[in-house]
């Protein structure tokens, strides 16, 4: 590693100066020109102040929901020709609903005590017998 001609910490201030350079180099020139906005490269002041006509930005898509990526993930990982759009349209509905379920219930806040009401015992089937022998040995003693 010591064989590179700069080192990390010498490329980043070069970066850091060549970048704040930059920045203050087009702030200059913006106010040179009385414009606000940096003058082009090989422009003069006056004809940077003539607006281009600015290209028509790309159409983004939309960006996808989770539910949307559920689905996707599902059709992915299950393919099949059955998964008709109307089945497709059902599966996405379904989704919405438990986003939603999941969201209301985890909007309710719990702490550690919070418990079911019913506490589940395991049943024997001897647990008569020997609740009689424990009776029996205490009238006995």
């Amino acid at each position: 590693m010591s064989d590179l001609p700069v080192s990390r910490r010498e490329f980043q201030k070069t970066v850091a100066l060549g970048g704040a350079a930059a920045s203050v180099g087009g702030t200059a020139a913006a106010a040179a020109s009385g414009t606000g906005q940096p003058a082009a490269a090989g422009r003069s002041p006056v004809q940077a102040e003539k607006p281009a006509d600015p290209p028509a930005p790309p159409e983004e898509p939309r960006p996808l929901r989770i539910e949307e990526h559920l689905l996707e993930a599902v059709l992915i990982r299950y393919p099949s020709e059955q998964l008709t759009p109307e089945i497709q349209k059902s599966i996405l509905s379904e989704l919405r609903t438990d986003l939603y379920r999941s969201v209301v219930l985890s909007s309710f806040p719990l702490e550690n005590a919070h418990e079911p009401a019913p506490v589940f015992a395991a049943w024997r089937s001897d647990l008569p017998e020997l609740l009689q022998r424990d009776r029996q040995q205490r009238q006995a003693d």
